[in-house]
């Protein structure tokens, strides 16, 4: 199964799907910091319809994650698998593994209504 790996507001009544082949990974690991400025915000805003996925960029499979079966979302362009396990029937939690870093990132997504 394929997927839209990364989708952020593109306005508020809908959804834009990011190719992830686009971010420099490293580079935004290492200044992480600066993503969460107002310079950074406007200039991800100007960005976005260049970065705009042309289609799916991931694809959804069983991976096991610390010896559990998980459903995983395995990015085509980076070394990047999301794990997921349910919470609730609207939220997930995920864990983002990245081949050559010992870290876990952990995230939680919350469903949308159809905007």
């Amino acid at each position: 199964m394929r997927a839209d790996a990364l989708l952020f507001r593109g306005g508020e009544k809908r959804l834009v799907a990011i190719d992830p082949a686009f971010i420099p990974l490293r580079l935004a690991l290492s200044f992480h910091k600066l993503g969460r400025t107002r310079a950074a915000s406007n200039l991800f805003s100007y960005l976005l319809r260049r970065l705009k996925a042309k289609g799916p960029v991931a694809a959804l499979k069983a991976v096991p994650f610390q010896g559990v079966a998980s459903a995983a979302m395995v990015y085509d362009a980076q070394p990047i698998v999301d794990h997921f396990r349910k919470v609730d029937d609207n939220r997930v939690m995920g864990a983002m593994v990245i081949d050559g870093d010992d870290r876990v990132y952990f995230f939680e997504l919350e469903r949308v209504e159809e905007m």
